[in-house]
């Protein structure tokens, strides 16, 4: 988990837990405080099971705490079929938690996630967020999923 400017980019290459979502929670706080609204990307690298109802409760909670400050959510998926379908369902569950509806997309790759969110976030939040330094972070968080702050080494 980490986050890029005020984009939040979180790797589930585990499955989601309490503990994942204690520290999902508190990147979220830091972001929050820091910029007021961001968004966030949610990347699966591979197939993970659906977090239990309890989890998905938990998650909706934290949503429901930023609620107004979250712009947009990315989730990017390779692939097709039920498991997107199923990512689907999950985002529609927390709209219905939230009593609003989510600017979400289930996105194929970086470069989709990039075209989509890159401009949309820029206009929502009046701050310009490049879309090439953006698919850097995407990538970087790819290879480092563990590491917090991802600012800096995109620049370097």
């Amino acid at each position: 988990m980490g986050h890029y400017q005020d984009v939040i980019i979180i790797v589930w290459g585990i499955d989601a837990s309490a503990h994942l979502l204690d520290e999902y929670a508190k990147v979220l706080a830091q972001v929050a405080s820091t910029h007021g609204m961001f968004s966030i990307i949610h990347i699966a690298p591979g197939v993970r099971p659906l977090p239990s109802g309890e989890l998905r409760a938990e998650f909706a909670a934290i949503a429901q705490q930023y609620a107004e400050q979250l712009q947009l959510t990315a989730v990017l998926i390779a692939g097709s079929g039920f498991w997107i379908s199923a990512v689907r369902s999950v985002i529609t569950s927390v709209q219905v938690v939230l009593r609003r509806k989510l600017n979400a997309r289930v996105c194929g790759s970086s470069d989709e996630v990039v075209t989509w969110l890159a401009p949309e976030h820029s206009s929502q939040t009046g701050r310009q967020l490049d879309g090439a330094q953006l698919k850097a972070a995407i990538d970087w968080m790819l290879d480092h999923p563990s590491v917090r702050e991802i600012s800096a080494a995109v620049r370097g």
